[in-house]
């Protein structure tokens, strides 16, 4: 069975709908794709149905918190996605205040790869 979902618009968070007004699917890699950004946009524990779902970037923005932790807690988020099964860089910019900007690239299990920049 081939990956599916409804497409999320990178920038609104939103369903996008298509000029019929029927909401629009992707497939496959693109679902792996906008599956780690939604991890990596999302606060864990904000998602009541799936508590575990996100980054946590309380610990993230942590005072104690070292470049290492930050880049682990990163990691963490992108192996939410059961198909990432390496990842090959991630690099991170602060901001601002409680503000980052994370790139990141991997390999995927079917031997694809995946790359993204999202800001949180």
């Amino acid at each position: 069975m081939e990956n599916m979902a409804l497409e999320i618009g990178e920038q609104t968070c939103d369903l996008v709908f298509d000029e019929s007004g029927i909401m629009k699917t992707i497939y496959g890699n693109d679902t792996t794709s906008q599956n780690v950004r939604m991890a990596l946009t999302a606060w864990k524990n904000d998602f009541l149905p799936v508590p575990g779902h996100g980054t946590d970037y309380g610990k993230f923005f942590s005072e104690e918190s070292g470049e290492e932790e930050r880049v682990e807690t990163i990691r963490e988020a992108v192996f939410q996605e059961e198909k990432v099964v390496q990842v090959e860089k991630i690099e991170i910019a602060d901001k601002g205040e409680r503000r980052v900007c994370v790139s990141f690239e991997g390999r995927l299990s079917d031997g694809g790869t995946v790359s993204m920049e999202v800001n949180a």
